[in-house]
């Protein structure tokens, strides 16, 4: 004969003796809460806490053989069975689906308290989608934003996992931070979550990743669209432009060849261009001062009029506005595809 599961309590802050209602998790944790809390997180706990509650029953234990007379009775008068809540401290308990795990992180977000750990993607997949379910804004918002943060780490499985959820938002966010990856090593990730969507959900992904490295490293052949000027750094951390003055690969006359430009500076746009074959993000330039660095070598090989403070100020300049360049153009291609 097996014996019943122990039920125990959750930790503070889920114990108060000032709470209204018990949430019973799938692995047997009560967690003491406020009706009033709940209602304003979640419109399915309000409107499931608002319809008229039976009353509990007093006087003398009915039987079983007079409880289910009385079932038979309501059926033949046509009422629907209601079955009585249980009770607990005077509490109504209320069974749920989720995991004391998630439950915990879930109202942590809820009520007043500290923000929960989410450093684990399997937690904060599991409390996002009850976050979905009860309709809870704020945490949806909180668990969506830190769902995109591990992307940049696993993108593959945050793209499964968001496809599968018909999450597009976030589904676009992964497909983007894909980019940060060469495609040998995106799919070789270990993602158990690409068991749950198909193969044309996982072929838009890598048609997107073909399309950005193939477009992306012609944006160093057309420079049409940089700015007039020299770019310079500003104190708040953006890239302005000086008019009037040309910058580095354009202004040197000792080392400017038949085409105007520098001679350190088609080598060092081929770099550049190798790169975004590879992983066309802007993170990945500038995670990479080695670029910046070999350019510099290049330059005091070619022209040392041009390696100057100012003229690698102008160079570190351009490699961040291509930068930002990069994930614009990137994030055009995602917003004009369709990944859920």
């Amino acid at each position: 004969m097996t014996s019943e599961p122990e039920i125990v309590d959750a930790d503070h802050p889920f114990n108060k003796p000032s709470a209204d209602l018990i949430l019973r998790t799938s692995d047997n944790v009560d967690f003491h809460v406020h009706k009033s809390i709940l209602s304003e997180a979640s419109p399915v706990f309000e409107t499931m806490l608002s319809l008229p509650q039976p009353r509990k029953p007093v006087g003398l234990a009915r039987s079983p053989s007079t409880k289910f007379a009385e079932q038979i009775q309501e059926l033949k008068n046509g009422r629907p069975v209601v079955k009585i809540p249980e009770l607990k401290n005077g509490r109504p308990v209320v069974k749920i689906p989720e995991t004391a795990a998630s439950l915990a992180m879930l109202l942590q977000i809820c009520y007043p308290y500290k923000d929960p750990d989410m450093s684990d993607l399997d937690d904060t997949m599991e409390v996002l989608v009850a976050a979905i379910k009860y309709e809870m804004d704020h945490p949806t918002t909180v668990l969506s934003q830190r769902l995109q943060a591990h992307a940049t780490t696993s993108p593959l499985r945050v793209y499964a996992f968001a496809v599968h959820r018909r999450l597009e938002e976030e589904a676009r966010f992964a497909a983007r931070a894909s980019l940060r990856f060469g495609l040998n090593t995106l799919i070789s990730q270990d993602a158990p979550e690409m068991f749950d969507i198909s193969g044309v959900d996982y072929q838009r992904l890598m048609r997107y990743v073909v399309r950005c490295q193939t477009e992306l490293p012609l944006i160093t052949k057309d420079l049409s669209w940089l700015p007039k000027g020299r770019p310079f750094e500003q104190e708040s951390g953006t890239v302005g432009w000086e008019t009037g003055r040309e910058p580095p690969w354009y202004g040197c006359g000792a080392c400017r060849g038949d085409f105007g430009v520098s001679a350190w500076w088609d080598p060092y746009l081929g770099w550049v261009r190798q790169r975004l074959a590879e992983r066309p993000s802007g993170a990945v330039l500038l995670g990479m001062p080695a670029l910046v660095d070999q350019a510099s070598r290049e330059m005091g090989l070619k022209c040392w009029e041009c390696r100057t403070v100012s003229g690698l100020g102008s160079l570190r300049a351009f490699t961040k506005y291509l930068a930002m360049e990069v994930d614009r153009r990137t994030a055009e291609i995602a917003a004009n595809t369709t990944f859920c």
